[in-house]
C-alpha cells in the first residue's frame, strides 16, 4: 500500500508530515486530507482563527507533489 505525505501549507511557510499514512490510493489520500481539513479549520473557528488559506501539499514516497487539497475544499456549500 502506498504511503502518502500530508505537508499543511500556510502563509509562514510548511509544516512537514515525516511520517506520512498508508493508504489504498490518491482518492483515500484526498478524503484524508478533507477530513483533517475540516477539523483544523472547526478547532481554529472555536479559537477564533481563519485558517481557510491553507493547503496540504501531498506527496508520495518519492517527494513528488500528487496532489493539491485547498482547506476551502473541505467547506461544502449547500444551496
Amino acid at each position: 500500500m502506498p504511503r502518502y505525505f500530508f505537508h499543511q501549507v500556510r502563509r509562514g511557510g510548511l509544516i512537514e508530515d515525516s511520517e506520512g499514512s498508508q493508504l489504498p490510493d490518491i482518492d483515500a489520500a484526498r478524503r484524508e486530507a478533507i477530513d483533517g481539513a475540516r477539523e483544523m479549520m472547526s478547532e481554529a473557528i472555536h479559537a477564533g482563527v481563519d485558517i481557510s488559506s491553507r493547503r496540504f501539499e501531498i506527496t508520495d514516497e518519492q517527494g513528488a507533489v500528487v496532489l493539491l487539497v485547498p482547506f476551502t475544499d473541505a467547506v461544502a456549500l449547500v444551496e
